[in-house]
C-alpha cells in the first residue's frame, strides 16, 4: 500500500531515480509529477496480466484517499497519461469507484469521469466518454459527473455531458438538481444550458426549496430572471418560505424590490415581504440598518391599516 505523501515533495529528477520505489509507485509519481514518456515507457515493462492488475488496483493515499491510476490521472488532469491508458491497453476499468478530497470533503464513489468533470478537464471527460464511461455514473451521495461541472460552471463541460445523454433532472440524496446547485453558485450560462435542455425549474428538493430558494438565498437576480423566464413559480418550502421571502430572510434589498415589481402579489403579500425584510434589517448583525428597517416595518403598518 502507498504510504501517504511520499510522492508529494519529489523533484522531476528524484522521482525517475531507481532506488525505493516499487515498478507500481513509479506509476504512480508519474501521473503526479506528470511524465508522461516515462509513465508510457514504465509500462512496456509488464505483461498484459500483470498490467491490467496494476492500472485496476486501488490504493490509499493521503487524507484517505482511495483511488485507481486512471482515477488520480483523471483527478489531476494527466491527458496523455489517460488517453494512453485507454487507446491503447485494454481491460482498463472506466467506471471504477474510488474516494477522492474534493471540493473540501472526502467524496466516496466518484469515478474518473467524476474527478474529470469536476476538476475542469474537458479534454478527458472527452476521451472518457469517447471510451465507453457512463455517463451518470454517481457517488455515495448521488452526485453525477454533470452535477460536479455544473457546481464549477463549465458549461462546456456540461454540454460535453449532455450531449453524451447526461440527466439534467437526475437528483442527489437531498432530491437536489444540478440547476439548484448551478443557481446558487451563480453560473448563468450553465443555468440557460440546463433549462433549454428540459431542467425542471420546478423541483422541490426534500426540504421543499426550489431553484428560485437557491438564487434568491445566494441574491443572483440574474439567475432569477432565467428561472422566471423560464415559468418557475413561488413555491413555498417546508419553513413556509417564497424565494422572494428567502430572499426578503437574508436582506437582498435590490432582489427584493426586483421581485415585488415583476411578480404578481397580493396587498398582504407584499405586506409579510416587506415586514420580514425590515425585521430582518433590524436583527442581522452583517446587514444592520436601523433607519431602512424602521422604515419599511413603518410602511408595512400604514399598508396594513389600509386593508
Amino acid at each position: 500500500m502507498t504510504s501517504p505523501n511520499r510522492f508529494e515533495s519529489l523533484s522531476p529528477f528524484e522521482s525517475l531515480s531507481p532506488f525505493g520505489f516499487s515498478d507500481e509507485e513509479d506509476l504512480r509519481l508519474c501521473v503526479i509529477k506528470g511524465l508522461d514518456e516515462h509513465f508510457l515507457n514504465s509500462i512496456t515493462d509488464y505483461d498484459t496480466e500483470e498490467l491490467e492488475k496494476v492500472l485496476n488496483e486501488k490504493y490509499v493515499v493521503e487524507k484517505d484517499q482511495e483511488m485507481t491510476l486512471l482515477i488520480e490521472a483523471s483527478l489531476r488532469g494527466r491527458t496523455k497519461i489517460v488517453k494512453y491508458m485507454l487507446e491503447q491497453l485494454c481491460n482498463v476499468n472506466l467506471d471504477a469507484q474510488g474516494k477522492v478530497f474534493h471540493f473540501d470533503s472526502i467524496v466516496d464513489g466518484a469515478t474518473a469521469l467524476w474527478c474529470a468533470a469536476g476538476s475542469g478537464h474537458l479534454d478527458i471527460v472527452q476521451v472518457l466518454l469517447g471510451c465507453g464511461a457512463t455517463v451518470d455514473l454517481c457517488t455515495k451521495t448521488k452526485s453525477t459527473p454533470l452535477r460536479a461541472a455544473c457546481y464549477i460552471g463549465r458549461e462546456d463541460i456540461v454540454e460535453c455531458l449532455i450531449q453524451y445523454r447526461a440527466d439534467v433532472n437526475r437528483t442527489n440524496i437531498f432530491n437536489s438538481t444540478c440547476l439548484m446547485i448551478a443557481s446558487y453558485k451563480g453560473h448563468e450560462k450553465v443555468v440557460k444550458h440546463l433549462l433549454l435542455n428540459g431542467a425542471d425549474v420546478n423541483k422541490q428538493t426534500n426540504c421543499g426549496a426550489t431553484a428560485m430558494h437557491f438564487a434568491a438565498q445566494a441574491n443572483n437576480i440574474k439567475v432569477i430572471q432565467l428561472l422566471l423566464n423560464s415559468n418557475a413559480w413561488q413555491m413555498k418550502n417546508h419553513h413556509s418560505l417564497t424565494p422572494i421571502l428567502v430572499a426578503a430572510e437574508r436582506t437582498h434589498y435590490e432582489l427584493v424590490k426586483y421581485l415585488l415589481s415583476v411578480l404578481h402579489l397580493t396587498r398582504k403579500e407584499r405586506i409579510e415581504v416587506e415586514e420580514l425584510l425590515g425585521a430582518s434589517f433590524l436583527n442581522d448583525k452583517d446587514s444592520y440598518d436601523n433607519n431602512l428597517g424602521f422604515a419599511l416595518l413603518k410602511h408595512s403598518m400604514e399598508m396594513r391599516l389600509e386593508i
